[in-house]
């Protein structure tokens, strides 16, 4: 099974971490950063070891466009509809009030309505609206 690097960090320990900026970052942390989100590949970094570079190449260059999260978060959005989230409540020990499932995270209150829509106390990713 293909394993996907999606993490910066699991990047950032592939690489040799002189910051030598031969792939035109200023770190080799801001490297591992742009490899995840898709704006660089992993085979730029000159002092990456073939063999690394063999082994990851086709795992960083098939990341979701813009417009497939947009239908990702669509498509979960219509699965909310079907789920009661009074119930929903209860079993995760949130609350339910004004048609929205409520849970506390990091102390603040971060709720969804029957439509989808998350409210926040806190910043969410524009990813996730």
């Amino acid at each position: 099974m293909k394993r996907h690097l999606t993490n910066p960090l699991e990047i950032f320990q592939l690489l040799e971490k002189s910051n030598c900026r031969q792939c035109g970052e200023k770190t080799c942390l801001a490297f591992a950063s742009a490899v995840v989100t898709g704006q660089r590949k992993i085979r730029e970094c000159p002092q990456l070891p073939l063999e690394i570079k063999a082994k990851f190449a086709e795992e960083t260059q098939d990341r979701r466009s813009h417009e497939a999260g947009a239908e990702y978060i669509a498509k979960l959005k219509s699965e909310i509809t079907k789920i009661d989230l009074a119930a929903a409540a209860a079993r995760v020990g949130g609350s339910y009030a004004d048609d929205k499932l409520t849970l506390k995270m990091l102390g603040k209150n971060v709720s969804v309505d029957s439509a989808g829509n998350i409210y926040a106390e806190i910043h969410i990713n524009p990813w996730m609206a």
